[in-house]
């Protein structure tokens, strides 16, 4: 039996819309499944770990956006008595980007029923204070956490996704809050290796090539190499930034002067102002402090 977590709100409410079709491919095949609803945040990590409790060998379906996935990870009981399969219903979904996994819902709920492939990918957990938070594509902290926040709180998201371009609300929002924008001191320590900048802009950390609507900050990045990919961007004037950030579609920005990349197991960041950091996402604080580390293979992906 697979169970189903949906999230009906995904993308403006498109999420329902998705799960209606879904709904009747499961029934037209005669499907054994239960349904579950997100009702308000994080209830899908309360969904999560009373699923993976009560049931082993489970087969999870997440329909919704990365934020909801984000969330499932992080209810997830025991990665060893779970498979994942992802139907991708949210405005970037840069997860899915990762795993070539269709934006059609129809589509990725055919490749999870008739998979006989899956492959164990990399977990990122990342330690503040005495709070652990899993995430299965990015972190960050700094700006991109900053353009995280604001982009879910701007009412500019749910236009753009009425006119299919939900991925272009983080580009949006990075340019018009750029030169707003306080840059700090990080202070980098990957597998006891130490680096020190100035006018920092943010650090993103990835097991995903993809973030914020499908940036490539680490375009060598992999989902199950068993480290982080770190994207360092530092003392570029604003203004070429500006014609900077659009290249990262491409990936093309890793040779700039000012940008500097790494991958490591265990990451420590300090900065010396507090700023928002994020998990696939989603903004969960105002920070000085962060601590990542990479578990290797840990969840077991349908593909």
């Amino acid at each position: 039996m697979y169970h189903i977590i949906v999230n009906p709100h995904s993308k403006s409410g498109k999420g329902l819309k998705a799960w209606k079709q879904i709904e009747q491919i499961l029934i037209n095949k005669k499907i054994d499944y239960q349904s579950y609803f997100t009702e308000y945040e994080e209830h899908a990590v309360a969904i999560t770990k009373e699923i993976t409790t009560n049931h082993r060998n489970c087969k999870l379906i997440v329909l919704g956006g990365d934020g909801t996935l984000n969330e499932v990870i992080n209810g997830i009981n025991d990665f060893d008595q779970v498979m994942l399969g992802y139907i991708p219903s949210g405005s970037s979904n840069d997860f899915a980007k990762g795993l070539n996994i269709p934006n059609k819902p129809d589509k990725a709920l055919e490749k999870i029923l008739h998979s006989n492939t899956t492959n164990k990918i990399d977990i990122g957990y990342l330690h503040y204070q005495n709070t652990t938070k899993r995430f299965i594509g990015s972190s960050g902290i700094g700006f991109d956490a900053s353009v995280c926040y604001y982009s879910n709180q701007s009412n500019t998201k749910g236009f753009l996704n009425h006119l299919k371009l939900g991925k272009l609300i983080y580009l949006y929002i990075a340019l018009r809050t750029l030169f707003s924008y306080q840059t700090t001191k990080i202070s980098l320590t990957i597998d006891k290796q130490q680096y020190h900048y100035s006018n920092c802009y943010f650090a993103c950390l990835l097991n995903n090539k993809f973030e914020g609507g499908g940036f490539k900050f680490t375009p060598n990045a992999k989902l199950d190499d068993g480290l982080v990919d770190i994207c360092i961007v530092q003392g570029i004037p604003k203004i070429v930034l500006v014609f900077l950030l659009p290249t990262a579609f491409l990936g093309l920005h890793t040779k700039v002067k000012g940008v500097h990349m790494f991958n490591g197991k265990n990451i420590s960041i300090q900065s010396s102002l507090p700023s928002f950091i994020h998990i696939d996402g989603e903004v969960i604080d105002k920070q000085t402090s962060i601590n990542i580390e990479c578990k290797a293979k840990l969840l077991e992906i349908i593909l």
